[in-house]
C-alpha cells in the first residue's frame, strides 16, 4: 500500500509533493503522539489535611500519615476515613 502511494506520489507530483506529503503525515503523528502524553493520565492527585492549632495526628483509612500539616498522594477518588 506505501508503495503504490508513492508511485502514485511520483506521478502526480513528483519528489516534492511526496516530501509534503510525509512531512506532513510526520507532524500530525507528532503532535497527537504529544497529545496523548499530555492527556494520558499523568495526574498526580493529593491529599492535604491542616489543623489549627498545627501538629494533630492524622489518619486516613487506618493508616498514620503523621502530623499536620500533613500530605499524601491517593489514586481514586471515593469515601476516605480521616
Amino acid at each position: 500500500m506505501l508503495y503504490q502511494l508513492m508511485l502514485w506520489l511520483e506521478e502526480v507530483g513528483g519528489p516534492a509533493a511526496f516530501r509534503f506529503v510525509t512531512t506532513r503525515s510526520a507532524l500530525a503523528f507528532i503532535t497527537g503522539f504529544v497529545c496523548v502524553l499530555l492527556v494520558g493520565g499523568c495526574i498526580e492527585r493529593t491529599i492535604v489535611v491542616t489543623s489549627d492549632p498545627p501538629g494533630a495526628r492524622v489518619w486516613v483509612n487506618d493508616e498514620d500519615l503523621g502530623v499536620t500539616p500533613a500530605e499524601a498522594g491517593f489514586r481514586y477518588h471515593g469515601m476516605y476515613d480521616v
